[in-house]
C-alpha cells in the first residue's frame, strides 16, 4: 500500500503523479541483507512452511519487482512480471469522497505515471511549463502535497442510512512548502554549438535538486515556479545519519512526454 500526491493536467480527469506511487511494481527498492527461503508444500499442495536455503550478504540496491529474473526459484523468460493496483483511489483537497482511478500510462524511463478519474463535471487543471533549458540554481519553487508526517485532519459523520453509524473520515489538507532549486542534475548533457564536452553527468539521471524540506507523502505532488506554473514533480528525498536532507523533483518535461502522442523520430 502506498499513498502520495498528484495534480490534474486536464479538465477531464487525467492526473500526473510518480510511477512509484501508482505502479509500485516498477519502482526500485533497496533490499537489506537477509536469507533465501523456499516454500514447503503439504500433501494438498498448499504452503505449510518455509525452509532456509541460503543467505544474501550483498543484496541488490535497486531491485525492481517487475524485472525479477526468478519466480519460485525458476528463471523467468520473455515478458516481465506484471503488477496490478487492487484499488487506486483519488481524493481532492479538503474533500471526503474517494474516487476510483485507473492507470493510464507509465513512463519506462522516469518516475512518472498518469492516472485517470471519471467525473460528471470538469476539474480544475494546473498550468504546465517546461523550463528544462532555462532552469537555474537559486530559482524559488513551492512544493504542494500531503507529507506523511503532517497531522491528519478529518470530519466526524453520522450516516444517513438505517445503521446510523458514526465514523471519522480523513479529509486531506495540502501542505505548502517553499524552497528553491538547489542544483540542476542532468543524466546527459546536450552541448551548444562550439561548446566543448566536459564529461558532465549525474549518477541519478535528470532531476532538480531542491531545498524544500519535505518528504514521503509529497511524492507525485506539483513543484511550482514563482508564477504558479508546474515545472516539476516532487519525487524523492535522501537523508544521511546526521539528518541532513536533500529532495528531488522530476522535470515536468517527462510528464509532458507521457501525455504526448508526437512521433519520436
Amino acid at each position: 500500500r502506498s499513498m502520495g500526491s498528484g495534480f490534474c493536467v486536464s479538465s477531464n480527469g487525467f492526473i500526473l503523479t510518480n510511477r512509484h506511487v501508482a505502479a509500485g511494481w516498477l519502482a526500485p527498492y533497496p533490499l537489506p541483507p537477509g536469507i533465501l527461503v523456499e516454500p514447503v508444500f503439504d500433501e494438498k499442495g498448499k504452503i505449510a512452511d518455509w525452509k532456509e536455503v541460503g543467505a544474501v550478504s550483498q543484496p541488490p540496491t535497486n531491485w525492481v519487482p517487475a524485472r525479477a529474473k526468478l519466480l519460485g526459484g525458476k528463471p523467468i523468460s520473455g515478458k516481465w512480471l506484471e503488477g496490478k493496483s487492487i484499488y487506486l483511489d483519488v481524493t481532492f483537497a479538503k474533500n471526503k469522497n474517494r474516487i476510483p482511478a485507473k492507470l493510464a500510462a507509465i513512463s519506462p524511463n522516469h518516475d512518472v505515471a498518469m492516472i485517470k478519474i471519471d467525473m460528471p463535471s470538469s476539474v480544475d487543471q494546473v498550468e504546465l511549463y517546461d523550463n528544462y533549458h532555462e532552469v537555474r540554481a537559486g530559482q524559488p519553487v513551492t512544493v504542494m502535497g500531503y507529507p506523511g508526517l503532517s497531522p491528519k485532519t478529518g470530519v466526524g459523520e453520522l450516516s444517513g442510512d438505517a445503521s446510523r453509524r458514526y465514523e471519522l473520515v480523513v479529509v486531506p489538507d495540502p501542505t505548502v512548502t517553499p524552497g528553491s532549486i538547489g542544483k540542476v542534475l542532468r543524466g546527459t548533457r546536450s552541448l551548444a554549438a562550439g561548446e566543448q564536452d566536459s564529461n558532465y553527468w549525474s549518477a541519478i539521471g535528470d532531476y532538480y535538486q531542491l531545498t524544500a524540506n519535505t518528504g514521503p507523502g509529497n511524492s507525485g505532488g506539483p513543484v511550482f515556479d514563482d508564477r504558479g506554473r508546474v515545472i516539476g514533480i516532487f519525487t524523492a528525498q535522501i537523508m544521511d545519519r546526521a539528518g541532513t536532507k536533500v529532495t528531488f523533483a522530476v522535470p515536468i518535461r517527462y510528464g509532458l512526454e507521457l501525455m504526448s502522442t508526437r512521433p519520436v523520430f
